[in-house]
């Protein structure tokens, strides 16, 4: 008999609730799992899965992407030995994250594994998953494994993914999808930059410089379209994007410089635009992360200036995010 689900915002007081809330939500000695039942985008998990790997992300952070990258490429290698790969969409404090934004964002990618809507981080606190993104490693049984939040090393992840299945009466393992252990040790940490806690003020390892009249609000910073405002990131050395929307219903446009010049087509994100002038540009209409430099860039070893600017009345840019080019794995 399946035990019944507990609820979403129990406080969890000590380590040994927050095993037994494992062990109810995913079940215990081959018991079938429960997974809350709302709301969940694409399909519902596999309830009596041998393992589950659940990552908890914000969808307004490159790191959403990529995890999105692994977890394809492990489910096509384990999928069928019907290990779950969950994303957990965490929402953040001032970000009004909706089941529209995550959507758009899964059907951008073509991506229909399971994905569990957490507006609120409800969800995630009962995991402590206060870092995105946390990866948590769950077998039947209820052990947990959890791995350093911030980054996902998809190699030490598998590894750890392989000796659970090991101990299971299971086919053979496939070959590893990812091998090199370690790599990203040393591959440093994506940085987010939110503009209007840094407003005037200087920020390392990238510098930033904001010129023109942006109106400062408590989470973002605002064009009033009197003039062109401008945001320079200096000695860029990774894959770059922007947090940003437009007025509602409306659309504005991002001018976009590298090292003052139209971002070279080897360079480019997947949101950057050229017009007939041969200037690069992101056009924003909803809130999420405009990916302007690409992920496989090869930047020179000194760094360039990304230069964003605008004429758009009413534009909202709210963060910036740098992710190293180690960390990207498609």
């Amino acid at each position: 008999m399946l035990k019944p689900p507990l609820p979403l915002k129990l406080k969890l007081r000590n380590y040994l609730a927050f095993i037994l809330l494992i062990t109810t939500l995913l079940g215990s000695q081959g018991k079938a799992a429960l997974w809350p039942d709302a709301p969940w985008l694409n399909r519902l998990p596999q309830p009596n899965a041998p393992v589950s790997v659940v990552a908890f992300v914000s969808p307004y952070e490159l790191q959403f992407y990529r995890i999105i990258n692994i977890w394809r490429r492990l489910e096509k290698k384990y999928g069928s030995l019907q290990v779950n790969f969950i994303i957990v969409a965490m929402g953040e404090q001032g970000l009004p994250m909706t089941d529209e934004v995550v959507r758009s964002i899964l059907k951008e990618y073509n991506y229909t594994l399971p994905v569990l809507l957490d507006q609120y981080s409800s969800f995630a606190k009962t995991w402590h998953a206060y870092v995105s993104p946390t990866v948590s490693l769950v077998l039947r049984d209820g052990h947990l494994t959890n791995f350093d939040g911030g980054n996902v090393d998809p190699a030490l992840l598998e590894k750890s993914l392989q000796k659970a299945l090991k101990d299971l009466p299971l086919t053979a393992l496939p070959p590893r999808e990812f091998n090199n252990e370690g790599e990203f040790k040393n591959c440093g940490h994506n940085h987010t930059i939110f503009v209007a806690e840094r407003f005037g003020k200087a920020w390392s390892p990238e510098l930033l410089s904001i010129d023109g009249p942006w109106v400062s609000r408590p989470l973002w910073l605002e064009s009033d379209g009197s003039k062109k405002v401008q945001l320079e990131l200096n000695s860029l050395k990774s894959s770059a994007g922007i947090l940003a929307e437009a007025p509602q219903g409306k659309t504005a446009r991002f001018n976009i410089l590298l090292s003052g010049q139209k971002i070279p087509l080897n360079l480019r994100g997947k949101d950057v635009q050229e017009d007939k002038g041969g200037n690069t540009f992101v056009l924003i209409q909803g809130l999420k992360m405009y990916e302007t430099i690409s992920h496989s860039a090869n930047i020179k070893e000194s760094g360039e200036k990304l230069t964003v600017s605008t004429e758009s009345k009413g534009l909202r840019l709210r963060a910036l995010e740098t992710l190293p080019p180690c960390l990207e794995a498609d």
